[in-house]
């Protein structure tokens, strides 16, 4: 993961409230996604950037989509809709410029 796209997700977690952000680390191990899950004790009193760390190292290459799945649970569609882009940027660089 390139530090720019760690950062856009940081920004993306820090947008949510104390409830979203609870909501948002519920809904993280039931996006549908077939990985291994988070435990919920590594989860709980996380920081941002250990949420982050842990985002990515359970579920790259998917970790955006489950970002994307995660937000749209909460409900966060606004968020979720910025990480469609990034996604493009990754996946597919040349289709979103």
């Amino acid at each position: 993961m390139s530090k720019t796209e760690n950062t856009f997700i940081v920004n993306i977690l820090e947008e949510l409230d104390k409830d979203s952000m609870e909501k948002f680390l519920n809904f993280l191990n039931v996006t549908g996604i077939d990985r291994n899950t988070i435990p919920k004790a590594k989860l709980e009193g996380a920081s941002v950037m250990k949420v982050v760390e842990l985002l990515v190292s359970y579920y790259h290459p998917r970790h955006l989509e489950v970002l994307r799945k995660a937000l749209l649970d909460v409900p966060e569609n606004q968020l979720a809709d910025k990480t469609i882009v990034q996604e493009l940027n990754c996946c597919c660089p040349k289709l979103s410029s």
